[in-house]
């Protein structure tokens, strides 16, 4: 497992060494998402025994750092919005048992410079605390998959990239919000598989998207959910080609989460995909059904099978259901990702080699 990277910056901003009032500089911490629900299949309690491995983490100041509460500093150390407020069997939540190992009284209040002690779990990647122009990195590889996190500020905003390399299976995820909003996300490795967990939200958490992105030996999952208070009513379009994207506008219309989602394809392959539309074209036969809209949608399902065929399920605020299909992988397209993945291999034992 890789470490995480952070460039043209340190990796935590310290908060400078100051007197603090803790009942008016504490820094709230943000209400649970709406798509964390009591008794996940991932929850975890850490009461008797925290983790093989933990991190001291420094309290940054209230929205001048990511780690600047104890939902943030526990989605930066690889945990699930599951894991983080799912129950253990004493009635306690992970806020809850970290914080009483840490002496706090209450997990809502910490002061900025304090070092808290926190189980370590993935690798992570967070646009808060980046200038513009720096980039953040994490990225878990199994030697069979991989999946790389790239947090990003510019002068458009912040932006999350999750590239996944699982042969036919590979996609990318890309989230991006306005530059007051912000992006946490980590990334682990369970068994065979690479899950990444993401949160973005707009500047004032009106809207919240949560996406979580397996990658395992039959393919890869994304599932994308309008998590926000607001009533479901993000917006999902799916292209003919099976892109995906997601708009979920918040309060205000401008200031949304965005969420895409596409292919992850290097050169050869991308010729070869080229060279089967053509022959698409030429036949009359489509690469999948013909494009779709949904409004109102509160989630969105994508699964990329090592063929490269994708089936994309979306769910309506009224529960109903609206399916897109996108057929297999051509001959051309296969041999083109056979041909980039030799040559990755080829990379690599070079640059083994020399070191």
């Amino acid at each position: 497992m890789s470490v995480a990277i952070q460039t043209g910056g340190p990796s935590i901003q310290p908060t400078p060494n100051r007197s603090v009032d803790t009942q008016s500089k504490a820094a709230p911490a943000p209400a649970p998402a709406a798509g964390a629900p009591a008794g996940s299949a991932d929850k975890v309690n850490l009461s008797t025994n925290a983790s093989q491995s933990s991190s001291n983490v420094k309290v940054d100041s209230w929205k001048k750092g990511k780690n600047d509460c104890l939902e943030h500093i526990l989605l930066n150390q690889g945990y699930s919005m599951n894991e983080i407020y799912g129950k253990g069997p004493d009635g306690k939540n992970m806020l809850q048992t970290v914080a009483s190992q840490n002496g706090l009284k209450d997990p809502n209040l910490l002061r900025p410079g304090q070092t808290l002690n926190i189980p370590k779990k993935g690798e992570a990647a967070s646009t808060e605390g980046l200038k513009k122009g720096e980039k953040a990195e994490a990225k878990v590889d199994t030697g069979e998959r991989s999946t790389k996190l790239t947090a990003a500020r510019t002068e458009d905003g912040k932006s999350m990239t999750t590239e996944v390399n699982n042969g036919g299976g590979s996609l990318e995820v890309k989230s991006e919000v306005s530059d007051k909003g912000r992006i946490d996300a980590n990334v682990r490795q369970q068994g065979e598989n690479v899950v990444t967990q993401e949160v973005a939200k707009n500047a004032t958490g009106s809207a919240i998207t949560q996406t979580t992105t397996k990658a395992g030996p039959e393919g890869t999952t994304v599932n994308i959910r309008d998590t926000d208070k607001t009533a479901a009513n993000s917006t999902v379009h799916v292209d003919e080609q099976g892109g995906v994207v997601v708009n979920n506008p918040g309060a205000k219309g401008s200031d949304g989460v965005r969420t895409e989602v596409g292919n992850n394809q290097g050169l050869a392959e991308r010729v070869g995909e080229w060279g089967d539309n053509v022959g698409r074209w030429v036949t009359g036969e489509r690469r999948g059904d013909e494009a779709v809209q949904v409004d109102n949608a509160s989630g969105v399902n994508v699964q990329r099978r090592q063929d490269g065929s994708q089936t994309t399920t979306i769910t309506g605020a009224n529960g109903e259901k609206t399916v897109h299909n996108r057929g297999a992988d051509g001959m051309l397209q296969q041999g083109g990702r056979f041909v980039d993945e030799q040559a990755s291999r080829l990379g690599n034992w070079v640059s083994g080699w020399f070191n």
